[in-house]
């Protein structure tokens, strides 16, 4: 994927006639229509309440100058940042007034499509640049360039003691085999599961939820979205993994990582991966694993 609007410029900061009007949480509106995310910096501006394509878009950004200029499309990842579910009428923060569901990044691929953020189900589309139902201009700059970006975190792989004899097998299901304890191994890649709380979870809860498994020596880690995809079966169970693995979620989340903001689950409904606000929880679960491979 290529960013077409990738550098945060310099810019003047902002004038003491910037007043503040209004407070929303970690959300600061001011006079001159610039909304200031206190938690990453960030500083926003909505554009036009009217369906914009992704042209029309950029071109409302680069002639914006407001307070010293230094504006520029957002990433999706800062996008996603704005992403908060239930917020306001638009799953975000009522400073920034809009009644579009899209907003437009700076993030192309090739020289047609533009990738959009749904605020509908915290997503991303890619569409033509000269679609503009529904679609929205936003503007952002930084007060501080760059990100400390998080390792994956599937890709840490912790030692652990053996499954013990008191482990008993308790059923079978083709390659897969359920213990008491609550495992259940895949004989075929080694790789040995525990599903977590059956109720909505997000990235930070399934990670807590993860770190914190001991069971049976420990080791246990957030699965990478290739190891997850091991798990696909379609038409198998209720939800097209093995029944051994007890869930009502379709989304099952992973140790990777897009950004600060953001995180890779693995959907077993139409086997996809859709990255996804690490606050997103509905039909989210968290799984543990580990392989006899690892240390």
């Amino acid at each position: 994927m290529q960013a077409s609007i990738q550098p945060s410029p310099t810019y003047t900061r902002p004038s003491s006639t910037s007043n503040e009007i209004n407070r929303d949480s970690i959300y600061i509106a001011h006079t001159n229509g610039i909304v200031t995310d206190t938690k990453t910096g960030l500083e926003w501006i909505a554009g036009p309440d009217r369906d914009t394509n992704w042209n029309e878009a950029r071109l409302w950004v680069q002639g914006l100058t407001i307070d010293g200029g230094g504006w520029r499309m957002p990433t999706m990842d800062e996008l996603v940042g704005l992403y908060e579910e239930g917020e306001g009428y638009r799953n975000m923060t009522p400073l920034l007034k809009t009644t579009g569901w899209g907003v437009w990044s700076g993030d192309t691929k090739g020289s047609l499509p533009a990738w959009s953020f749904d605020f509908i189900d915290c997503r991303g589309h890619w569409y033509a640049r000269d679609r503009s139902d529904g679609g929205r201009a936003f503007a952002v700059r930084s007060r501080s360039d760059g990100s400390d970006d998080e390792k994956l975190e599937g890709k840490v792989k912790p030692k652990h003691t053996p499954s013990s004899s008191t482990s008993d097998v308790i059923k079978r299901d083709g390659v897969y085999v359920a213990y008491a304890n609550g495992i259940v191994r895949d004989t075929k890649t080694g790789l040995q599961w525990k599903v977590g709380p059956d109720k909505s979870t997000n990235w930070n809860e399934a990670r807590s939820w993860v770190q914190s498994l001991n069971l049976d020596g420990g080791g246990w880690r957030m699965p990478t979205m290739d190891e997850l995809r091991t798990l696909y079966k379609k038409g198998a169970g209720s939800r097209n993994m093995t029944p051994l693995l007890r869930t009502t979620g379709y989304y099952v989340w992973s140790g990777e990582t897009e950004g600060l903001s953001s995180a890779w689950p693995f959907c077993f409904d139409a086997d996809s991966r859709d990255w996804r606000s690490r606050s997103y929880s509905s039909s989210g679960r968290a799984f543990a694993v580990r392989s006899q491979n690892d240390g």
